[in-house]
């Protein structure tokens, strides 16, 4: 009886030591949705209201001389509505770049998405949306052709995508690019809005933090309770 009662014992340690447990964060990523500057307080904006615009993004990166900023689409009909507030950001040419403050981290799934908008005056955008590692190496990507999103013209669609970090990547800084892949500026620009990075790590154990077992998780503990429950009955 002692034995049986030993052996239920070590099986139900044995499944609650293996919670998975999942653990979710919203990676920061500045002026996400490019509202600054306001054009609104601005004396430097180019065009004539309500389309007008700035050559420039605070906190993204692009290379010098191409022509990148935010403006206000407003009541110009090329678009229903914008996903976050007044301002998206638009590229004529190469891409626009942040390179964030978090690493990559162990056991870790991104799922990073992007707003993308079809302008009632240009074709359909060919776009590229890249998570980075060290400013350069491309960690995962989607673009126009292999995005699963459908766009819709007049309006922003939401495009994203999933990477699970590696052990050859691990604390490689973070950072999103976002590229306008059209061949000629006859094509149009590609505009973006309210870009945003999600982090969810797994690991094992209760770990810090608020963990959300997964379903399987909560199913192994509860067989693992009424076990002990069960050889415990069995003992009395």
């Amino acid at each position: 009886m002692r034995n049986k009662f030993v052996v239920g014992f070590l099986t139900g340690l044995l499944m609650l030591s293996s919670i998975c447990m999942a653990s979710a964060s919203t990676i920061s990523v500045a002026n996400h949705s490019f509202e600054s500057p306001d054009i609104s307080n601005l004396d430097s904006y180019v065009g004539v209201l309500p389309n007008i615009w700035v050559t420039y993004l605070d906190d993204w990166s692009s290379a010098v001389g191409t022509r990148v900023g935010t403006y206000q689409p407003g009541v110009t009909g090329k678009y229903d509505s914008i996903p976050d507030g007044d301002q998206v950001a638009f590229t004529w040419a190469p891409s626009i770049t942040q390179i964030l403050t978090d690493t990559v981290a162990a056991d870790t799934s991104y799922t990073l998405s992007a707003y993308v908008g079809w302008r009632r005056d240009t074709i359909t955008p060919n776009f590229s949306i890249e998570l980075l590692g060290n400013g350069t190496n491309v960690l995962a990507s989607t673009t126009a052709a292999s995005s699963s999103a459908t766009m819709v013209e007049g309006k922003f669609t939401e495009v994203s995508f999933t990477w699970s970090s590696t052990s050859g990547t691990l604390n490689q800084t973070l950072g999103i690019r976002l590229d306008n892949l059209n061949t000629s500026d006859t094509l149009g620009p590609v505009e973006f809005d309210l870009i945003s990075l999600e982090a969810i790590t797994t690991s094992k154990g209760p770990g810090p933090g608020a963990a959300v077992p997964e379903p399987t998780t909560m199913l192994l503990l509860g067989f693992g309770l009424l076990g002990l429950a069960g050889v415990g009955r069995r003992k009395k």
